[in-house]
């Protein structure tokens, strides 16, 4: 701005303004992204207040919610042991309760005045990120400014503010989590490091200055190195896997030095700021370890001990090379004899200590591995995902990282080229290049890409504004010198604020997600299940406070009443910190093997089984409930279904037990490709697993002829299909299932039948079809669960076709929006608008009451099938289904069943008593009948079976009433009709029946359910934008 000054004279106000500008801009301009961040953020946060309640996004910030309030009650102390989770032994968890859950109950009590509400405490927290994120532009400036000035700093800042990757993501309101505050602390660290090693080569501080005592010289150096190591310890404190920066200082260290040395200077200098800042980072973890054991997770002996050995590795370069030059040595053998002194080591490390050596070797490839697979039940998870293309870069970054590589080049040729050393710009380099292989490692690490990259962007445009004003002082400037600089920075800048998804684009989008779908499940669960320890009336809820104190253990002793909450490992923060209650399995994936066991477990046994294990030595401590969302139900996970996510926790069994992918044919005019968008053909394994039998019966008995809540009319469906093989774009060669074809060449997935029968012929002679699969229809008989009851279902329903076949949903969208091409998935329009294959009964989560049912002892016809059924309503969901169980008589007509659904006496105890408050209510008794039989004559149709009612109590199904239910079958008229007159005669139940003495299907009823299969005449449709963009595959089919 100084060449302003030539237009206007000395003592104008004008160039009082420009000079103060000149000497503040950037102060204005960080100022102002700062503002336009905390803006981008916090947008949204009205979303987040739901029916006067706080509600965040994700899994993580609602335990951090536990711990920000725990510190709330016991200042500064954060939790050492929770029993409120991982039942039934508790955990502890190192990467929660830290330096950040202090920091926000702070602000929390500060804000409170000593004494914050529930609500405050949550406001605090909700809007947390918001201020983390937008405070990372202040380090992120100076380091840009370290790069190139305050010119430097501005870049820096501007590319940080309009970055729209996951730094912003997880720093947006709601989110409150620790990745955007371990983000802020290794900015801050390396600021602090960098300034560090930059004076310590200005001030030059030797060995010779601790034995003169010369403080004063010493005073810089050191200080900024003490700092230095401070930001260090508190990132460690903030998120113990930090000792990766620790781990990149000594890789710093171990180049830096010998550069130094080769360059005729002498190391010792940035190897007493480097052991100085290593030494405050080992003492500041040592005194906070939590773990006297090697681990990464957790601050344990690991931390201290590799800061202490970078102590020790930085003292003993600096040592080294005095020893060189006493002894005269050739300067290129002192690099030689590092890298290979280091070579030697890690040799010794591996013979010696294997175990030591490859459990470091394996954590390097965990953080930067860059292609190292991750597990099948790692692949489950989204952010530990590896990034395999550069694609997300350029939508989060533009050019920006682009521009950085070539700043790692720039910082590299330095060391050689230069006159002056900057020792902070191969720091700065190392620092983007190890956050580059954390990235494509795991791709949530990229929150961590986004201030390297923004340091090293500032460093390429001003070392290029720097070329140009040296050649303005030569007066030979050229105008494509000055076309070179704007296209780096219109490259830089422009694709971040036009690319879809710009940063106002993404954090445009922000909400509380899933959780709004629980919200009203885990509400009912806290005020209409029996506080924990008082399942039964143990009497002993006061045991655990929700925020108390707990000593550390491997194994919490629950007292007598206390119970566990099954569901997938996702939700277990939301059923501790909503429902208060405690979940088997939970986000840090503790007993998620064992939730994956429950869920697709094929038979009551097996499912006891699983629980058996969680409850191994308890004798009071039991799993009582389970909550089953839509989504732990549905199989496509390409419309967020995640069924598909337990068998990868399990070594016996995979996805493909219990659904196959059918991917669908793409047509042109010219071409007939196959898309790698696939819908779901669901086996016979996953119409008995738990999850399905909860979510999609209610425990309930189904079958092809009988699906509960939808009718088939009576026809039987065929699902076809053929495997072709497939080349992918890689050149894998595969298989791939796509629809059957007719004889004109059209797909045609779906055949329908008139009777079991001929669907199975079908079937035996195709080899590659299937009757069922899609939707509620199993391939055979799924037996009733007996010791299971639905008991609350959530206020927020899903789409029915969204819970149950969105795939096929997806295949008819497309069709109707584009006439151009033809996208077929061989089911037709009119099947899907019939609602055959969608789900009626859509609740977003459903909770269910593990029970040990009560006990009927029948009589009736012997060797004959008995159907018990009741009708019971779900008030939230406004709605009604039939449970129905069969059983069999003897010889000697007696039969006997475990009915877990009560019709009568639902006051009789109580919450308090120790028992559930069921919102799911019988709307009748229960009715058992045989199947019917038609008796004819010349003169009269006559359709009979043998039936009865009875009504089963809440404290039978409990257990407090042991008594059992008799049922004593009779025979009833249920039609008859006089072939002598016009006018038929019927019974109350109006029912027909089957011609001369033809018996009916095992339920005895007909397969039609109206009054249950309460469908939209046409399914709403998921939006373009959300469904995935088909792929045609390379080869053509």
């Amino acid at each position: 701005m100084s060449g302003l000054n030539d237009y206007v004279s000395d003592d104008s106000p004008v160039n009082d303004v420009i000079e103060w500008l000149s000497a503040w801009y950037h102060v204005l301009i960080v100022a102002g992204l700062f503002g336009f961040m905390v803006w981008l953020r916090a947008r949204t946060w009205g979303r987040f207040l739901v029916d006067g309640k706080v509600l965040f996004s994700g899994n993580d910030p609602w335990y951090h919610l536990r711990q920000i309030s725990y510190t709330v009650s016991h200042w500064p102390s954060t939790m050492p042991f929770d029993p409120w989770t991982e039942f039934p032994t508790g955990t502890f968890v190192g990467q929660f309760g830290t330096f950040m859950d202090q920091l926000v109950a702070t602000a929390a009590l500060v804000i409170g005045l000593g004494s914050p509400s529930d609500e405050l405490v949550r406001l605090v927290a909700l809007f947390s990120p918001v201020v983390f994120g937008a405070a990372i532009v202040v380090p992120t400036y100076y380091l840009g400014k370290r790069m190139g000035g305050r010119l430097g700093g501005v870049i820096a800042a501007l590319v940080l503010a309009l970055s729209a990757g996951e730094l912003l993501q997880r720093s947006l309101v709601g989110f409150a989590d620790h990745q955007v505050v371990e983000a802020l602390f290794q900015a801050l660290a390396v600021l602090g490091i960098l300034i560090a090693v930059r004076v310590a080569q200005e001030e030059k501080p030797v060995y010779e200055l601790f034995v003169d005592r010369d403080w004063a010289a010493l005073r810089r150096p050191l200080g900024w190195a003490t700092l230095a190591g401070a930001g260090l310890g508190l990132y460690l404190w903030t998120w113990p896997p930090a000792i990766l920066l620790i781990g990149i200082l000594g890789v710093y260290v171990t180049i830096q030095l010998p550069v130094a040395y080769l360059r005729g200077e002498s190391p010792e200098h940035v190897g007493i700021a480097t052991a100085t800042i290593f030494s405050v980072a080992g003492v500041l973890s040592l005194v906070s370890i939590t773990s006297f054991d090697l681990n990464m997770v957790q601050l344990s002996l690991a931390q201290p001990a590799l800061a202490f050995a970078g102590v020790a590795w930085s003292l003993g370069l600096a040592w080294l090379a005095r020893e060189w030059d006493r002894r005269h040595l050739a300067s290129w053998q002192y690099p030689a004899t590092v890298f290979g002194g280091l070579v030697v080591g890690a040799v010794l490390l591996a013979v010696l200590l294997p175990d030591l050596f490859w459990y470091f070797f394996d954590q390097l490839l965990r953080f930067v591995g860059f292609t190292v697979n991750p597990t099948a039940s790692a692949s489950t998870v989204g952010e530990v995902q590896p990034l395999t293309t550069i694609d997300p870069l350029w939508q989060w970054f533009g050019a920006a990282p682009f521009v950085a590589v070539a700043g790692v080049g720039i910082a590299i040729a330095h060391q050689y080229l230069s006159d002056e050393l900057k020792p902070e710009l191969l720091f700065v380099a190392l620092w983007f290049v190890f956050m580059v292989a954390a990235t494509f490692t795991q791709q949530r690490f990229a929150y961590y890409l986004t201030v390297p990259t923004a340091t090293l962007t500032a460093l390429v445009v001003t070392w290029l504004f720097g070329y140009l004003r040296s050649a303005a002082d030569s007066s030979d400037l050229e105008t494509y010198q000055v076309l070179t600089i704007l296209s780096v920075v219109v490259a830089v800048v422009l694709p971040m604020v036009v690319v879809y998804p710009t940063a106002i684009d993404v954090s445009g989008q922000n909400g509380p997600g899933g959780v709004s779908g629980w919200e009203s499940s885990l509400e009912w669960m806290s005020e209409n299940t029996p506080a924990v320890g008082n399942y039964g009336g143990a009497g002993n809820a006061e045991d655990l406070d929700f925020y108390g104190t707990y000593e550390r253990t491997d194994d919490y002793e629950y007292p007598d009443g206390a119970y566990g909450v099954m569901s997938w490992w996702d939700y277990g923060h939301w059923i501790t910190q909503e429902g208060e209650r405690i979940p088997v399995a939970n986000p840090f994936q503790g007993n998620a093997d064992k939730a994956a066991r429950f869920l697709i477990a094929q038979n009551e046994s097996e499912a006891a089984g699983a629980l058996d294990v969680v409850s191994e030595n308890e004798t009071d401590a039991q799993t009582r409930y389970a909550m089953i969302d839509w989504k732990m139900a549905t199989a496509n996970g390409a419309f967020g279904g995640k069924y598909f996510a337990p068998p990868n926790f399990l070594d016996t069994v995979s996805e493909s037990t219990y659904y196959r992918k059918v991917r669908g044919l793409v047509s042109t005019e010219e071409q007939s490709s196959i898309t790698s968008q696939y819908y779901t053909v669901q086996k016979q394994a996953y119409y008995e697993s738990m999850s399905a039998r909860l979510y999609r019966y209610h425990g309930s008995a189904a079958s092809p002829e009988n699906v509960p809540g939808v009718s088939t009319q009576g026809r039987i469906p065929v699902v076809d299909w053929e495997e072709t093989p497939v080349t992918l774009s890689d050149g894998t060669e595969t298989t791939w299932n796509v629809p059957a074809r007719n004889e004109n060449g059209s797909a045609q997935a779906l055949r329908w039948f008139d009777n079991r029968t001929a669907a199975e012929a079908y079937v035996a002679e195709d080899g590659t079809a299937q009757i069922g699969g899609l939707g509620k229809i199993p391939a055979e008989e799924v037996p009733a669960l007996e010791h299971y009851r639905l008991v609350h279902v959530s206020n927020q329903s899903q789409n029915s076709f969204t819970a149950s076949q969105p795939g096929l949903l997806w295949f008819a969208q497309q069709n109707a929006q584009n006439q151009q091409v033809q996208y077929q998935s061989g089911v037709g329009v009119r099947d899907l608008l019939g609602g055959t294959f969608s789900e009626p009964n859509s609740a977003w989560t459903k909770t269910f009451e593990r029970v040990p049912g009560a006990t009927v002892e029948g009589t009736g016809p012997a060797n004959t099938n008995v159907t018990a059924s009741v009708e019971m309503e779900m008030p939230n969901a406004n709605g009604t289904f039939t449970y129905r169980q069969h059983a069999q008589t003897d010889a000697d007509g007696e039969f006997t069943m475990t009915l877990p659904y009560s019709t009568t006496d639902y006051d009789a105890v109580s919450t308090e008593d120790g028992y559930t408050n069921v919102s799911v209510r019988a709307n009748g008794s229960y009715e058992f009948r045989t199947p019917s039989t038609t008796h004819s004559t010349n003169e009269s149709v006559t359709v009979t079976a043998y039936t009865d009612t009875a009504d089963v109590s809440d404290e039978q199904v409990v257990g407090t009433d042991e008594s059992v239910v008799e049922v004593n079958l009779t025979e009833s008229v249920l039609f008859e009709q006089d072939l002598n007159s016009s006018d038929d005669s019927t019974n109350e139940t109006g029912e027909n029946t089957t011609d001369g003495t033809e018996t009916s299907d095992t339920d005895g009823g007909s397969t039609g359910e109206t009054d249950e299969n309460t469908t939209e005449s046409l399914a709403p449709a998921i939006a373009v934008g959300d469904a995935p963009i088909a792929r045609a595959a390379p080869t053509g089919y």
